[in-house]
């Protein structure tokens, strides 16, 4: 007669001990990406990035469309609300300078050309004939979400961003760099249909927290 093994006896516990650990250790897997440490550096990060009211990047775009593909260098100077963007040739001679605010924004272009608009989207797109998410891209530069806006996001163990999908765009985290003890984004990538945005930030500065 073929012996059936008893569930709970001695020598099936090791096989049983195996079969729990290995689900547990499954269902350890699911939940919010990076896990319950990387969620709570997360939330310490997000804090501290938030209360970053005036800063200044130095860095380098490679901008690919529809239209064409160019590199520029950029300098990005935020004051609370208000943004100036300046776009420079790679021998520093600036080609456009992007300006604005609540009260609306102007794009200022070689030969003293100068336009304005009510948001920094519509202005580029009907200008330039293409346009940046500038009103997202001020967060995404610092490696947070846009506020209002639904985002799906993934965190490496440290609690930043790996990956960031909002408004439409899909934004990449390749490298982070350090200023003022707090890791700062070091390369981004944002994608979104014919539009190829990557920065690498050579500098950054912060004048003030809060």
């Amino acid at each position: 007669m073929r012996r059936t093994m008893n569930p709970f006896s001695a020598r099936a516990k090791p096989l049983l001990v195996l079969v729990l650990g290995v689900l547990l250790s499954a269902c350890a897997t699911v939940g919010p990406p990076g896990g319950g440490g990387a969620q709570s550096a997360w939330s310490a990060r997000r804090a501290a990035l938030a209360a970053m009211a005036d800063w200044e990047l130095r860095g380098r775009i490679a901008l690919r469309t529809a239209q064409g593909a160019w590199q520029a260098r950029l300098i990005w100077r935020q004051h609370r609300d208000r943004y100036e963007i300046d776009v420079l040739s790679v021998f520093g001679q600036r080609l456009a300078r992007l300006s604005g605010g609540p009260a609306g924004a102007e794009l200022r272009l070689p030969r003293g050309r100068s336009y304005h608009a009510a948001d920094a989207e519509g202005l580029m797109r009907a200008r330039l004939g293409w346009t940046l998410p500038v009103a997202g891209l001020r967060h995404w530069v610092l490696g947070l979400p846009a506020p209002d806006l639904t985002a799906r996001r993934t965190l490496d163990t440290e609690g930043r961003l790996l990956s960031l999908e909002q408004g439409g765009w899909a934004i990449a985290y390749r490298r982070y760099r350090m200023a003022d003890g707090l890791a700062l984004p070091g390369q981004v990538t944002l994608e979104r249909d014919a539009v190829r945005l990557r920065l690498v930030v050579d500098q950054w500065r912060i004048a003030e927290r809060g």
